[in-house]
């Protein structure tokens, strides 16, 4: 009989290598689930779906604008806070990782490719 603990173990580790080479666009709800965590509802509705599947155009420039000021916001606050130096180095990883996704989907917006 095998293990469903190490079954549930490799099942987090290849969702959690996922995110880390696709970025919080390129997961499902499934991944979310395997991971431990609970996907936002949209994601929950749409079965097999990643978030970039189911963004047009607007909302996906309105997203990385938004993930581009977090990032200035957390920065601001880095002296101060070393939760909001942690969060401005995970938000700023996660945008890197996100753009390299967009661009490798055929998906980054014009205003990103420079």
């Amino acid at each position: 009989m095998e293990d469903k603990y190490a079954i549930r173990l490799e099942e987090m580790e290849a969702a959690g290598e996922k995110f880390r080479l696709v970025g919080p666009l390129g997961v499902t709800a499934e991944d979310h689930r395997r991971l431990g965590s609970t996907p936002n509802s949209e994601l929950a509705q749409n079965p097999g779906k990643r978030l970039i599947d189911l963004m047009d155009e607007a909302r996906l420039l309105a997203w990385l604008r938004d993930q581009q000021s977090s990032i200035v916001e957390f920065r601001a606050k880095a002296k101060e806070s070393s939760f909001a130096a942690s969060a401005a180095e995970i938000f700023e990883r996660d945008l890197v990782i996100t753009i390299a996704f967009l661009r490798a989907e055929g998906r980054l917006p014009a205003a990103f490719k420079e």
